[in-house]
C-alpha cells in the first residue's frame, strides 16, 4: 500500500518545489547565525586568521585552534536549530512558515531526537564544518566539497523519484514531510456541516411528538370542562 493512501486525511505529500524553499531558506538562516556566532567568539579568543606583514610582503596566518573552535561552534548551532526544531515542533522555522512538517512516517508524530540526528546527518550537516576544518589542505577541501554537492544530487533525486517524495535521509531517519493544506481547504466544510447538524438537532427538539400533542389536548380539556365550556375537536368552518 503507497503510504499517500496511510496519511490521515489532513495531509498530503508537500512538494519538492516547498521543501526545496524551505532549505534555502533554513541554509541562509543557519549560515547568517553561524557567521554572528563565529564573530562573537573571534572578539572573545580572537581572529581565525590574520593578516601579517613582514618584509613589506602580506601574508594570511590561520589560526588552528581559533579555528577550529569556530567551525565546531557553527556545526552545533547548525545541528541544533534542526534536531530541536523538528523534534519539538516538527519543522524548521521555514517550514512552517511554507507550510511543511517532518513526521514519523508510522506514527505522523514528531520525529525522536534520534532520528532527527540522523536526518541531519545525511542531508550533510557536519560537512560544512569538515570543509572548513580542511580549508588549509586545498585537496581535501575540494573533496569535501564535492562530496557536499554530489550528495545534495542524490537526494535530491532520491526524493523525486520515490511516490512519497521521501529521499535517502527520509528512509533513514522514518520520516515523511507533509503539507497540512488539506486541513485549512476542509475546516470552512466542516464548520458548515458542523452548523447545520446543530440546527438539525435544534429542531428536532422543538418538534413535539405525537406524546406531547396529546398530552396537551388532555390539559386543555381540563382546563376547559373547569371553567363550564365544552370542548369539541370538530374544527372550525
Amino acid at each position: 500500500m503507497s503510504l499517500r493512501h496511510t496519511l490521515p486525511p489532513t495531509l498530503v505529500v508537500a512538494s519538492v518545489r516547498r521543501r526545496l524553499g524551505a532549505f534555502l531558506a533554513d541554509g541562509v538562516i543557519v549560515a547568517t547565525a553561524g557567521y554572528l556566532v563565529a564573530a562573537v567568539l573571534g572578539s572573545a579568543i580572537g581572529p581565525a586568521t590574520e593578516v601579517v606583514t613582514e618584509d613589506d610582503v602580506a601574508r594570511v596566518v590561520l589560526h588552528a585552534g581559533r579555528h577550529i573552535a569556530q567551525a565546531v561552534a557553527v556545526m552545533l548551532l547548525s545541528g541544533i536549530y534542526f534536531i530541536v526544531s523538528w523534534s519539538r515542533w516538527s519543522a524548521t522555522p521555514s517550514q512552517r512558515l511554507l507550510g511543511v512538517r517532518v513526521l514519523d512516517v508510522e506514527t505522523t508524530q514528531p520525529l525522536r531526537p534520534d532520528r532527527s540526528l540522523a536526518r541531519w546527518v545525511v542531508l550533510g550537516g557536519p560537512l560544512g564544518t569538515l570543509a572548513a576544518l580542511t580549508i588549509e589542505a586545498p585537496i581535501l577541501w575540494t573533496l569535501v566539497a564535492t562530496v557536499a554537492v554530489v550528495l545534495t544530487i542524490v537526494l535530491l533525486i532520491s526524493t523525486v523519484r520515490n511516490s512519497a517524495r521521501r529521499g535517502i535521509h527520509d528512509r533513514v531517519a522514518r520520516s515523511i514531510v507533509v503539507s497540512a493544506v488539506r486541513l485549512l481547504e476542509q475546516q470552512p466544510e466542516e464548520a458548515g456541516a458542523h452548523e447545520l447538524q446543530e440546527r438539525e438537532a435544534t429542531a428536532a427538539q422543538r418538534q413535539p411528538s405525537g406524546d406531547d400533542e396529546e398530552r396537551g389536548r388532555a390539559d386543555l380539556e381540563q382546563q376547559i370542562g373547569a371553567s363550564g365550556l365544552r370542548w369539541s375537536r370538530r374544527p372550525m368552518a
